[in-house]
């Protein structure tokens, strides 16, 4: 009998053996499954810190830049109204010291607000949209400063008006000289200044 092949059965592990391997397997798949969800759920969680943070980003950029587009063109809106009110009573012979005088307030209040927030506005520029929208500005403010240039070539006129009260109205032939410049200036300052709104917003 000991010349026999062994019998298939001993060969085979026992039902006790096939458990043990069989839940061997089983646990190691699971902890490789936790493993494997533990390490995703990290990753996106860095990745969506990172998400949320340039998202919030994005959102105050464009809060930032919505702002700054309504302070901006209400400031050069309220500028150029100014100008219109100025060049049409100078046109039309309006200089008396009661239509002048609410109109030289509202010019004087809105120049200085431009010219106060310049540099501001040429920073943000550049920051929230882009170097050329600032040169576009900077161009812009120049063609502030030279319309700014005629009316105050009235500022003699406007005292002897407005403050010293010795003339009732501004002289006629310099009132009309300085409409005339202003209207000119006006008619190349407009199209520039809406370019540059229409390009922002």
């Amino acid at each position: 009998m000991s010349d026999l092949p062994p019998d298939n059965r001993n060969i085979l592990p026992s039902s006790g053996q096939k458990g043990f391997w069989s839940e061997l397997g089983n646990s190691f798949t699971q902890q490789i499954g936790l493993y494997v969800i533990a390490a995703v759920i990290g990753i996106l969680s860095v990745f969506s810190d990172n998400l949320a943070e340039r998202i919030k980003s994005a959102l105050n950029r464009a809060n930032a830049r919505e702002d700054r587009y309504a302070a901006l063109s209400n400031e050069l809106s309220g500028y150029i109204f100014d100008c219109e009110l100025i060049e049409e009573h100078l046109a039309k012979g309006w200089t008396a010291k009661d239509e002048l005088t609410p109109i030289v307030n509202d010019y004087n209040k809105d120049i200085t607000d431009l010219r106060r927030n310049e540099y501001a506005n040429r920073a943000l520029l550049a920051r929230y949209w882009n170097k050329e929208r600032r040169d576009e500005f900077v161009a812009l403010m120049k063609e502030i400063l030279t319309i700014d240039s005629t009316v105050h070539g009235l500022n003699d006129e406007l005292e002897q008006v407005i403050i010293l009260k010795k003339q009732e109205r501004v002289d006629p032939t310099r009132a009309e000289a300085s409409a005339d410049e202003l209207q000119k200036l006006l008619v190349k300052f407009e199209p520039h200044a809406q370019k540059l709104l229409d390009e922002i917003e």
